[in-house]
């Protein structure tokens, strides 16, 4: 098991998906349900941000919300060693990004498919 704030919450860490600006996503076991999930982990710099940490709650509890095919589902959300954490739905598969890099450009009636799920 990785060290992660989420593995003091149970969770199993598979896996890296990704980093960016607000923190990572790991893909972990959920540590009771037969499932695995994606939970962010929020860096620590903008875990200690007050007005980060106000959107942050207010974003989560809408997003726990919504129940829509086209919108990862949020599970649960916490603070845990000082991080803020939030586990949603893992959904297989990457970014446009990483499928134009090792597959070339997109079709264009696959973009348009792309824009109407998006748009719903």
């Amino acid at each position: 098991m990785t060290s992660s704030p989420v593995g003091g919450l149970g969770f199993m860490v598979i896996g890296h998906l990704g980093s960016g600006a607000t923190g990572q996503v790991l893909l972990v076991e959920h540590p009771r349900l037969p499932r695995r999930d994606a939970v962010k982990v929020i860096s620590a710099a903008l875990s200690r941000d007050d007005l980060f940490r106000a959107r942050f709650d207010r974003e989560t509890r809408l997003l726990s919300r919504i129940t829509h095919p086209n919108i990862v589902r949020v599970y649960d959300r916490g603070e845990t060693d000082g991080l803020l954490w939030m586990s949603m739905e893992y959904v297989a598969g990457g970014d446009a990004s990483s499928v134009v890099r090792s597959a070339g450009p997109i079709a264009l009636a696959a973009v348009v498919a792309i824009i109407t799920d998006i748009a719903a």
